[in-house]
């Protein structure tokens, strides 16, 4: 598993790209951006991980498809909450965005392969429940609820309904010996 970030320095100018391997070694690289190229330059040299954990940034996660196929991507946790509470806020005002926000609070809670498809259940749920809401078009032709359409995009970037996400390889990892626990919490 890989874990990754950019931190910028000083306003736009510089920033930090930052790794941490399963061994909770932290690699890092000074870039101009954070762009397809500048991943590349960082990652090319490390072995594909099974997961590939970041905020969803295009160029990572293209990266990560081009040239590690095989590695599940799984966007962060914080990094989801904080783009949903962007586009709806903490308290919103309509029901399709409360309960969104509600089932996204519920993921990091999820702690085996039934509570996963039962989340998965619940999202597609929300997904039909507010179809018409989403297709709801304004007066000026444009879509009424366009925040939320946003919303629903980047919730269906979790990429849950691969076979490989994070979840389901930290619950393999743990059923392979039930002794065992995690010895660390992911994002």
């Amino acid at each position: 598993m890989l874990i990754v970030d950019a931190k910028f320095i000083h306003g736009s100018e510089l920033c930090a790209l930052i790794a941490v391997d399963e061994n909770d070694r932290i690699l890092w690289q000074f870039a101009s951006d954070e762009c397809y190229g500048t991943w590349y330059s960082f990652l090319v040299r490390f072995s594909p991980p099974e997961v590939v954990v970041a905020d969803g940034h295009k160029g990572m996660y293209h990266f990560v498809k081009r040239w590690w196929p095989n590695t599940a991507f799984q966007r962060c946790h914080f990094h989801m909450v904080s783009l949903v509470v962007h586009y709806l806020s903490r308290n919103p005002k309509d029901e399709a965005g409360k309960d969104i926000l509600n089932l996204l609070y519920r993921l990091k809670h999820i702690k085996s392969h039934e509570e996963k498809n039962k989340w998965l259940t619940l999202h597609r749920i929300w997904e039909k429940q507010y179809e018409k809401v989403f297709n709801e078009r304004a007066e000026t032709g444009g879509f009424r609820y366009g925040k939320l359409r946003s919303v629903r995009f980047i919730m269906r970037g979790l990429h849950l309904s691969q076979k490989k996400t994070l979840v389901s390889i930290i619950l393999s990892n743990l059923s392979r010996n039930s002794r065992e626990k995690p010895t660390r919490k992911f994002p």
